[in-house]
């Protein structure tokens, strides 16, 4: 230690400068992605969105989701949107949650500064002054909330309640550290206080709750269900999570859920959540046999309707006998015969929300 302070004092003078120099720019890093993000990746975000709607499938979205939003008589369709979009996800919902998040994390910084200046001078703790199982916490959960950030920001994918999220990560930092440690050896307590910042919060949650359980008895926790969203293509564990604090944990729900208010607040990609919805759609019907449909190319709602389209309204009499002819196949795979078949088909095609899918999509 000796040699640090010895370094310290050459190069800054007094090592409390480098302690509160090194503190401001881990507020800096901690923080500029969430203004970096708001500057650049929400723009393109709203306008991936905007640009990506046709003045039809604006109206067919009020008029499915949205039928009393005022719409004034001097705007166009895509004015109107814009304003609703603006309303309902504009960069203002940012503030509070990004100034709550800036306090706790420069109350933490200092509060951390102070500790380690006391450290540094070999002076006992001052008043109120933390010590380094407390420390280690901070900066712990500090680690996590800064990569996660910077991975938010470089994947165009934060909204306010990650920052809600972050503020009540570094809250907890330190009574979840000392709780969790005191199981260890006291050589290790640092190391394991420092560590559980490594988790993503939900993971914490989840220690918490084994190691309650396993000191009070109460037996094995029981691990939460494989979510059903995860029945569709594309939906992982990380997107049925995201889905699921939305309050989508069912497929019926996320057959008819909002979606654009669904790819904001998940900031899961708007195709794929027009995809997940058409899967949802289809497999209401069908159920776990949706499956044996997709490897005909009948994936969701969107593939049915375009079926239909075809046997409906054909540009000529192939398309419609191929139309007919990959009907009576989806029926045999799945064990329908095509009487049955063809209500499903015609009852997921003119559904008003695969009408909406196909428009947007």
């Amino acid at each position: 230690m000796n040699w640090c302070l010895d370094i310290a004092y050459r190069i800054f003078g007094n090592p409390n400068t480098s302690v509160w120099i090194t503190a401001l720019l881990m507020f800096l890093l901690l923080v500029l992605p969430v203004i970096a993000y708001l500057m650049g990746g929400w723009k393109q975000r709203r306008e991936d969105i905007i640009s990506g709607l046709s003045t039809y499938a604006i109206e067919l979205y009020f008029t499915q989701f949205h039928p009393s939003f005022p719409i004034e008589k001097s705007h166009t369709r895509e004015e109107a949107f814009s304003d609703y979009y603006s309303r309902q996800f504009g960069r203002r919902h940012f503030i509070i949650p990004l100034l709550l998040l800036a306090a706790v994390a420069l109350t933490a910084l200092l509060w951390t500064g102070l500790s380690v200046i006391d450290w540094l001078s070999r002076t006992p703790l001052g008043s109120g002054h933390l010590p380094e199982l407390a420390v280690s916490a901070l900066l712990g959960a500090y680690m996590y909330s800064t990569s996660d950030l910077i991975s938010r920001w470089r994947s165009c994918d934060l909204s306010p309640s990650d920052l809600w999220w972050q503020s009540f990560r570094l809250s907890i930092a330190v009574p979840m550290a000392y709780a969790i440690s005191s199981a260890f050896n006291q050589s290790i307590a640092l190391a394991v206080a420092f560590l559980l910042g490594a988790f993503p919060t939900a993971e914490v949650q989840k220690i918490a709750r084994r190691f309650v359980a396993k000191r009070v008895d109460l037996g094995d926790v029981p691990e939460s269900p494989k979510s059903e969203l995860q029945k569709l293509q594309g939906i992982d564990v990380i997107n049925a999570e995201r889905l699921g604090a939305e309050g989508i944990s069912t497929l019926v729900q996320l057959a008819y859920a909002d979606p654009i208010k669904l790819a904001i607040r998940t900031n899961i990609s708007f195709s794929a959540i027009v995809d997940y919805m058409s899967q949802a759609l289809l497999w209401i019907y069908v159920t776990d046999d949706l499956p044996k449909l997709a490897k005909i190319g009948l994936r969701g709602a969107y593939e049915m309707r375009a079926l239909w389209q075809d046997f409906t309204e054909p540009r000529d009499q192939k398309e419609q006998d191929l139309a007919r002819a990959l009907l009576a196949k989806a029926a045999t795979r799945i064990g329908m015969d095509t009487t049955e078949m063809e209500n499903v088909w015609q009852m997921v095609a003119l559904d008003p929300y695969s009408i909406f899918l196909c428009e947007v999509w």
